[in-house]
């Protein structure tokens, strides 16, 4: 089974890059015609990570991993968001190895970590266009210097992690990134 954590920084691509790995995970694995159960995608953060509620639930999306460790897992964000997110937003890091690298492991969890061209323009483009997807997301929408220095303390992070890692470079939105990441995990 495939066990797979996307994490970085907000418009580096994580969703696009999982929309080119779940669809061949979940056509190969399913078992019944009439539900995705080849493989299950989880965005897990919808404005918990970082808050006061982000490693409880950090700790409730492994439980469900491990309820489902015989099925292909990919996690959109998980515990390194909540610990950028609470770096970001307080100063402070709270990522340590813990029980849940540990559990992780155990489950063999790889981190992707997406990345972006430092570029300001790229970065403006995608803000752009995901204000247009999201107008909600404007109310916590940041300067473009915001995302690169988040890209930052993403790298940071992962490279402190025990869970080995492959880095992919999004910029482009090149598709044939997914055929990368599967290649990684021994999947071809």
């Amino acid at each position: 089974m495939v066990h797979l954590i996307f994490e970085g920084a907000e418009l580096s691509a994580k969703s696009f890059l999982i929309s080119t790995v779940y669809p061949v995970l979940e056509k190969r694995d399913h078992t019944s015609p009439n539900v995705l159960d080849g493989c299950y995608w989880f965005n897990s953060d919808v404005g918990i990570f970082g808050t006061d509620h982000g490693q409880a639930m950090v700790e409730k999306y492994v439980e469900m991993a491990e309820v489902l460790q015989n099925k292909n897992i990919l996690f959109e964000k998980l515990h390194i968001s909540d610990d950028v997110y609470h770096l970001m937003n307080t100063g402070e890091s709270r990522l340590a190895p813990t029980e849940i690298e540990k559990k992780l492991s155990e489950m063999n969890f790889k981190i992707v970590l997406t990345t972006f061209r430092e570029d300001e323009a790229l970065i403006a483009k995608r803000l752009e266009v995901r204000l247009k997807q999201y107008p909600h997301y404007g109310r916590i929408a940041k300067p473009v210097s915001f995302y690169i220095a988040q890209q930052e303390l993403y790298k940071t992070a992962v490279k402190s992690s025990s869970l080995p890692y492959l880095e992919v470079d999004m910029s482009d939105y090149d598709a044939a990134n997914g055929q990368k990441v599967l290649e990684w995990v021994g999947e071809n």
